[in-house]
């Protein structure tokens, strides 16, 4: 009987009953514990699968490694045992009772362990990732982009990155200040150091970042590749009242880059002569965004007809589809129910091409597709106006970008279980029409969708009143004062919605001393003869910090910030960032991004200009 499992770098272990052998070729130990230094040093980077027999009472346990060294040099290490035994790891438990020595071991290699320059997959973000760990074969993509320079700002960090690489073949990473070097830099690359890194080096000064400039006229060939992985060719059918047919088609073709490449955006609209910039701030990127019609056949169709994509790729099949709406449209099918059909179905088939890609089948309807693959969060999307499916969304961030969110607004939309934006019924559960009509989160959806019949109809809604907001005194007996409206009760206390809800519906005080009720109590005095006994002491509300900034030696004022989180989301280049680091530099007067930094004014300097 022969049994073994070489699917994962992680273990797996099997109980094997009868007593099994590897296949021929095996090497075994009948006492792995006078054996250690063989067993250490002889499958350094060779994988392939072990056995182990307990020679008391003949379980077998059986494993697999990418590493075979690093695998069964652990089970000499007792730490290691002991660790794995509380995680529940069968052959650990079993070799901590009874000992190395009362175990036999059979090891089999399969071949050399593989390159650390690998294509792995992400499972969250549903990416493909090329990566490059060794030193020695850095050496080539160090020489490769030394060769061709990257042209975005990208090029900054490689050079820092370079420098890093340096660094380590020097074995500079081996000493405290080599360290804090490297620190330094990984400091000034992408989006710096993470919470840990800044928690252990609190005293890191972000090593000067190098200045790009953006290439005048970027190389056509290097804009065709370039948009393969930045670009989107985007085909959007909205409803339209103006249309016979209700719907319009908009095409969209863009590229987005962090807003540091607004540059490089700038030399692509004058290469290709067309499109404009669209800043996206609350994301800190630029996109370069072409909707005319006229621009993308006279100028977008005959680049990429002349210079085209990667063939293998999907960006390319999105091209080709592109254009057949685009002919579509030059045509005027679009004006048409049998035109405006054809372009839906181009539209949806580029939508199930992306989710073949994660491990779809092509036979299968979509929303039964199977992405196990990857493993997104598959996301239910309905029209609230009809209660109908409308898509299925695959992961938060594709949910983002198709509401035009951020991933954690897009995140919480769906874990409130409501209708988002008035428009989507947004569920982690596949659901019908009854389903819907049936479940109270719903309930405001399908007031909605009543409303909307009756217009259409012609019929008159029922309107919704406004409702007031009575305040009387603890005891409910003598009333305050009335506002018109839950709106001018918020501007004035600056209570939340949900907040004015909960006092008004309920016998909680306002402030301790004042009870709120949207109707009148008929056995208090509402004559508002005392209204001038209502003077309540409304708890302000914190101000923002300011932050001023000034160069690292103190001389020279750079600029003033109006809130701790402006200077985080400028300097970090991150609004999300925590601002607590800021506050103890600033509390601690360290430097932060190199920069001195303080919450009140240094009278020497004019800080108006």
């Amino acid at each position: 009987m022969t049994y073994y499992v070489v699917a994962h770098e992680w273990e797996i272990y099997y109980l094997l009953l009868p007593i099994a052998t590897l296949p021929a070729g095996y090497i075994e130990y009948s006492n792995p514990q006078e054996s250690e230094g063989i067993i250490r040093t002889s499958f350094v980077k060779k994988r392939g699968v072990y056995l182990w027999t307990n020679k008391i009472n003949g379980q077998q346990y059986a494993g697999s490694a990418m590493d075979l060294s690093s695998r069964l040099s652990d089970y000499f290490t007792n730490s290691y045992i002991k660790y794995q035994s509380t995680r529940g790891s069968v052959i650990s438990a079993a070799i901590l009772k009874y000992g190395l020595s009362q175990f036999s071991l059979q090891v089999i290699v399969l071949g050399p362990s593989p390159t650390r320059d690998t294509i792995s997959v992400n499972k969250k973000d549903d990416c493909y990732y090329y990566t490059v760990g060794s030193i020695k074969e850095l050496k080539v993509i160090i020489d490769h982009f030394d060769k061709y320079p990257l042209i975005t700002q990208k090029q900054a960090d490689f050079k820092l990155f370079k420098s890093v690489a340096e660094l380590v073949n020097k074995k500079e990473h081996l000493t405290i200040e080599g360290l804090k070097k490297i620190v330094n830099i990984r400091a000034s690359m992408n989006l710096g150091l993470s919470d840990v890194l800044k928690t252990a080096f609190p005293n890191t000064v972000p090593a000067p970042r190098p200045k790009v400039e953006a290439t005048e006229k970027p190389d056509p060939n290097w804009l065709a590749g370039f948009t393969d992985g930045e670009g989107c060719f985007y085909i959007g059918i909205f409803d339209s009242k103006k249309y016979k047919l209700g719907a319009v088609v908009q095409l969209c073709f863009s590229i987005s880059q962090h807003s540091r490449d607004a540059n490089l955006i700038g030399n692509i609209i004058n290469t290709l002569g067309c499109g404009r910039l669209k800043e996206r701030q609350k994301k800190s990127s630029v996109e370069f965004v072409v909707t005319s019609l006229w621009e993308i056949v006279e100028k977008i169709v005959p680049f990429f007809d002349k210079y085209p994509l990667c063939k293998e790729g999907l960006k390319m099949l999105d091209y080709v589809d592109f254009c057949k709406v685009v002919q579509l449209l030059k045509e005027d099918a679009h004006l048409t129910e049998e035109g405006l059909n054809k372009i839906r179905k181009i539209k949806s088939e580029m939508r199930i091409r992306r989710i073949k890609s994660i491990g779809g089948d092509e036979n299968m309807p979509i929303s039964e597709i199977d992405t196990s693959a990857a493993k997104p969060q598959k996301i239910f999307v309905y029209d609230s106006s009809t209660l109908t499916f409308s898509s299925v969304v695959y992961g938060y961030e594709r949910l983002a970008n198709l509401l035009g969110i951020h991933v954690n607004t897009a995140r919480r939309a769906v874990k409130s279980g409501g209708v988002y934006a008035n428009k989507y019924i947004l569920s982690l559960s596949e659901l019908d029409k009854e389903n819907i009509k049936a479940s109270p989160s719903f309930g405001g959806a399908m007031q909605r969708c009543l409303r909307r019949a009756a217009i259409k109809n012609n019929v008159k809604p029922k309107s919704t009143a406004i409702k007031v907001v009575h305040v009387y005194n603890k005891d409910k007996s003598v009333l305050l004062k009335t506002f018109p409206s839950v709106n001018a009760f918020m501007s004035f206390s600056k209570q939340s919605g949900y907040n004015t809800k909960l006092l008004c519906t309920t016998d909680i005080l306002w402030l301790g001393e004042y009870f709120l009720s949207y109707d009148l109590i008929a056995s208090a005095d509402n004559s508002l003869a005392n209204s001038e006994e209502f003077k309540p002491i409304l708890r302000n509300r914190t101000t923002s910090i300011p932050v001023y900034t000034y160069s690292a030696d103190g001389k020279t004022f750079i600029k003033r910030y109006s809130s701790l989180r402006e200077c985080v989301k400028e300097l970090d280049g991150n609004r999300n960032t925590n601002t607590s680091t800021l506050e103890l530099r600033i509390e601690h007067k360290e430097l932060y991004h190199g920069l001195r930094v303080y919450s009140s004014r240094v009278p020497i300097f004019d800080h108006d200009k």
